[in-house]
């Protein structure tokens, strides 16, 4: 786990990017410390590409800045502590897009998608419907659930969740950062191999996805040579675009390349705030 990297487009029909998305890593005393965090502006919303700017950037700058305060003088990453601040973080970015748009009458809100690997455990956080997933040596695992109205129906027993509430209301996401005053991020754990590594991706990716797409472009053989998880990660957002994905398309991976001491970093579809 020591390379990440970053793509993203408009869709096939080169629509406004409200995508934002950043993956970076460190060589650190506790090991190599790899992030990265995806965003989807709020459709309907107004703003919604400087909603999720705003949040990529706060994480990047949480990890240019605090993380090295983290794993100073450690033996290891207190994945407790990335926990507490990553909510105090998010319900602080909440609290200022919620204010921003009732005070501009313009609401804004974006899903967020976090994760933080290190030394064989990884920290998701998650707020709406874009997704993380581990690959796995012969397989993978989604690491997130949607909180959509139509997972939640599913999680109570309708099991024809769009013929219940409407398709298109179906997937309305049950909260977003900035969309509403109160926030709940949901935050899980868990370990991982050296040859393992992570997608993370907004709703324009996965809903294109086919049975096998991510451990046939992911697998380690396939991504352990330099420069291969970018063409990887480009390679997924452009087999979206050919089959006809209309949405915006964002994918971030960290993968198991040596480190370079070096971090990468990309923020699309809107202004840095």
């Amino acid at each position: 786990m020591s390379a990440v990297a970053v793509c993203s487009s408009g869709g096939v029909l080169g629509r406004a990017n409200q995508d934002a998305a950043c993956a970076m890593l460190a060589r650190t005393t506790v090991g190599d410390v790899g992030m990265a965090v995806v965003c989807d502006g709020v459709g309907g919303l107004a703003c919604g590409e400087k909603a999720s700017a705003t949040v990529a950037h706060a994480f990047y700058n949480w990890f240019q800045n605090e993380l090295s305060g983290l794993v100073a003088k450690r033996r290891q990453l207190d994945f407790d502590a990335v926990q507490s601040r990553w909510a105090t973080v998010l319900k602080s970015l909440n609290n200022m897009l919620y204010k921003r748009g009732s005070h501009g009458d313009v609401p804004m809100g974006t899903t967020f998608t976090g994760l933080l690997a290190c030394s064989g455990t990884y920290m998701v956080g998650h707020v709406g419907d874009s997704r993380a997933y581990k690959i796995l040596g012969n397989g993978e695992e989604q690491l997130t659930e949607d909180q959509t109205l139509e997972a939640y129906l599913q999680q109570h027993g309708h099991a024809n969740a769009d013929e219940s509430s409407g398709q298109a209301e179906g997937h309305a996401i049950l909260q977003a950062v900035g969309a509403a005053s109160a926030l709940e991020p949901v935050f899980s754990c868990g370990t991982f191999a050296p040859q393992d590594a992570f997608v993370l991706c907004t709703d324009g990716a996965y809903r294109t996805l086919e049975n096998g797409d991510l451990i046939r472009t992911f697998s380690y053989q396939k991504i352990l040579e330099e420069s291969a998880l970018q063409e990887a990660c480009d390679s997924l957002v452009q087999a979206c675009i050919n089959r006809g994905e209309c949405d915006n398309i964002t994918v971030a991976c960290i993968g198991p390349q040596p480190c370079q001491d070096s971090s990468l970093t990309i923020a699309v579809g809107g202004e840095r705030p």
